[in-house]
């Protein structure tokens, strides 16, 4: 019981302490206490800035925002429409290294890449941007003319492997060779 009176007791001293040297607390050490003029007040206090993840962003408006707002609408992105890097990069018509970069920096782990087109789709009218048409199969390419110089020495064997490897196998061709000398 004495122990615990005199944890009050010391307690109550320690208060009463405290309260007695609170006016003399800029006076007694012998410094102002220095008030920050309107401008520093507004220098110490960053930018407000928010983001809203239910509206499509441009890629300028982006790169404005800090770090802990680019990850929070990237990341409300990728989890509301099940889309990868690839369909923002395509939305915002820039390559798809700087959102790997992004993604790296700000760690946040990307999506594996998916063939859905329902979700890029959907992400594109989110973004009010047309979706971009399939491009249509390359054909197999044929060459039809060729035409090269040759400079130097060569050999009969060494003139039919060049011509060898541009016409393909089986096909009928008609080769005209022009040789002048100099």
């Amino acid at each position: 019981m004495d122990d615990i009176k005199k944890a009050y007791f010391d307690d109550l001293k320690d208060k009463a302490y405290t309260a007695r040297s609170a006016h003399n607390r800029g006076h007694t050490s012998g410094r102002q206490i220095k008030i920050p003029s309107e401008k520093e007040l507004q220098a110490m206090n960053d930018p407000t800035h928010s983001v809203n993840t239910n509206e499509f962003i441009t890629y300028a408006e982006f790169k404005k925002l800090p770090n802990s707002l680019k990850k929070e609408w990237l990341t409300a992105m990728f989890e509301k429409f099940d889309i990868c890097g690839n369909t923002i990069s395509d939305a915002w018509g820039i390559s798809k290294a700087p959102i790997y970069t992004y993604c790296k920096e700000l760690g946040i782990k990307l999506p594996k890449r998916h063939k859905n087109p329902e979700a890029d789709k959907a992400f594109f009218e989110f973004a009010k941007i047309r979706v971009p048409a399939e491009p249509e199969p390359v054909k197999a390419m044929a060459v039809t003319k060729a035409r090269f110089t040759l400079c130097g020495a060569y050999d009969e064997e060494s003139l039919m492997q060049k011509f060898r490897a541009l016409v393909p196998g089986g096909k009928q061709v008609a080769i005209s060779v022009e040789i002048t000398t100099e």
